[in-house]
């Protein structure tokens, strides 16, 4: 996973469940306004509300559908290592180049369990898929400590990646600090991505944007524009987008 732009898609649904052709335009949409990639079945793609079965439908739809024209992220996390390992093997089979996941819910797991217990096995059993592990206390009650983040990255090569949704700016400078320069920093909140990328103690890779559902060449030409050191053209559009 490289530096850049990537949609948390939303998921479209119909009475009888999900809308395969709104899926098809939404993904098309975000291919034509130059998103670095797309992630389906996380949070923002209602994942907690989406079955078993429909999400392995979900997932073999949209990996047909990309064919290798973007980067495919599938949300495969879940607080049960054993339900995450089966919904990592269905989603590579799919064609999906990383995995993301969220840290165990409600189970209340410490930093160090989190590691040993579910990212951990997920990597290993999967060592040529990406695995991204994504920290978000607000919403999961738990979170997987910058420690025990740099101890993945040392053990597995496929842990290159992490997306930070705590807020706590002081928690991704001890993940800057702890994973060195060659590991990527992705936002979680679209709020704080221009500061994440501009902070010298950050140095953020890009997005994982929810926004970019509706504004996909906004947010990627800002952070294009970081990335490419032209801060004020992309303060331009931090500034825009920020009501």
């Amino acid at each position: 996973m490289k530096q850049g732009c990537y949609t948390a898609l939303i998921t479209p649904f119909k009475q009888n469940g999900i809308d395969y052709e709104g899926v098809e335009k939404l993904i098309e949409f975000q291919i034509k306004n130059g998103i670095s990639g797309i992630l389906i079945s996380g949070t923002t793609g209602e994942s907690p509300t989406i079955v078993a079965k429909e999400q392995a439908s979900f997932i073999n739809f949209v990996g047909k559908l990309i064919q290798d024209r973007t980067f495919f992220i599938a949300g495969t996390g879940s607080n049960n290592t054993v339900k995450t390992l089966k919904s990592t093997e269905q989603a590579i089979k799919a064609g999906a180049n990383a995995a993301l996941l969220v840290d165990p819910y409600y189970n209340g797991p410490s930093s160090l369990e989190i590691r040993k217990e579910y990212i951990a096995p997920v990597a290993k059993a999967f060592s040529q898929t990406e695995i991204i592990p994504y920290i978000i206390p607000g919403r999961t009650g738990t979170k997987l400590f910058a420690e025990d983040l740099a101890l993945l990255k040392d053990e597995f090569s496929n842990i290159k990646a992490v997306k930070e949704a705590t807020g706590d700016f002081d928690n991704m400078k001890k993940i800057r600090y702890f994973c060195s320069e060659n590991f990527s920093i992705f936002s979680g909140d679209d709020a704080n991505t221009y500061k994440m990328m501009t902070n010298p103690d950050i140095l953020a890779a890009g997005v994982i944007s929810v926004i970019s559902n509706i504004a996909p060449k906004a947010i990627a030409d800002m952070v294009n524009f970081i990335n490419q050191g032209d801060n004020d053209k992309a303060k331009t559009i931090a500034f825009a987008l920020a009501p």
